[in-house]
């Protein structure tokens, strides 16, 4: 048994991209020294397309289902879409500050109010937040989808 489908899969890799997207586009543009710009695109792909994304993702598998589906059925579904998110773009963050951008690491120091911490301790905590923050990201926006998709037995 696997603990996550193709579907998960899929989606979760979309939304990485979309992650990957956003830190190229703060190096483009110059605009790399804090996560707190209120960049257009800082707004469009870190929010905006997360949702849509999942809402996508748990209409597919309402589609995979035929078309009925539970509100369980389509909250396990962006649950599971979004933890894989999560544990995705802790590497992704990872990488951005070991290999393309460690100076943007002092704005998180002190967005996290970790002064005296070791790059590593701060890297780690970020890593971890970054998968909670995708679950209860998550849990809001499959709520309000799987509310809008389930579709009991056709009568």
């Amino acid at each position: 048994m696997t603990i996550f489908s193709r579907n998960h899969w899929n989606y979760a890799l979309i939304l990485s991209c979309f992650t990957i997207a956003c830190l190229v586009l703060m190096e483009t543009s110059g605009n790399n020294q804090s996560f707190n710009s209120g960049a257009w695109y800082q707004v469009l792909f870190m929010t905006i397309a997360p949702a849509v994304v999942l809402f996508l993702g748990i209409r597919t598998k309402r589609a995979i289902l035929d078309g009925v589906m539970s509100f369980k059925q389509g909250f396990r579904e962006g649950m599971m879409i979004s933890l894989l998110f999560g544990i995705i773009s802790a590497f992704v963050f990872l990488a951005y500050y070991k290999w393309f951008n460690s100076g943007i690491l002092e704005s998180v120091r002190i967005a996290y109010r970790m002064q005296s911490a070791s790059e590593t301790k701060l890297i780690l905590t970020d890593m971890g937040l970054q998968v909670v923050f995708a679950v209860v990201f998550g849990a809001i926006v499959s709520s309000v989808s799987s509310f809008i998709l389930k579709r009991s037995k056709k009568q």
